[in-house]
């Protein structure tokens, strides 16, 4: 019944999920639950690539300081000087949360053994 939900009508390009039959099922709960682990343990790294934006920010709040003359005990707000994080910063910040989460659906889609239809 719930592959009938996923099947396409279409003549020209049907949808159907895969199907891992080539390879013996404890093998496929064993690789999804090795993606599963694995994307459960990149969710970890954002705390780490958090910091590092942080870092990062500061380092440019500093430059900003010596740029425009201003004193180090003045206190300053980051969205106050209307910088802001390059691309490639917040790419490296939520590379961690997109990784994980292609893992873990990778890891579902290997335990569930067909591949997911969006």
């Amino acid at each position: 019944m719930i592959l009938k939900l996923f099947e396409s009508t279409s003549k020209v390009a049907p949808l159907r999920p895969n199907d891992y039959s080539g390879l013996p099922s404890w093998m496929n709960y064993l690789f999804g639950s090795l993606f599963l682990i694995l994307g459960i343990a990149i969710f970890f790294l954002y705390s780490k690539t958090k910091s590092n934006a942080e870092k990062y920010k500061n380092k440019q709040l500093i430059e900003y300081k010596k740029q425009n003359r201003i004193k180090e005990s003045t206190i300053v707000k980051y969205e106050d000087t209307k910088m802001y994080l390059p691309i490639w910063e917040k790419t490296k910040q939520f590379a961690p949360i997109i990784g994980g989460l292609t893992l873990c659906i990778i890891g579902i889609a290997w335990i569930v053994g067909k591949s997911i239809l969006l």
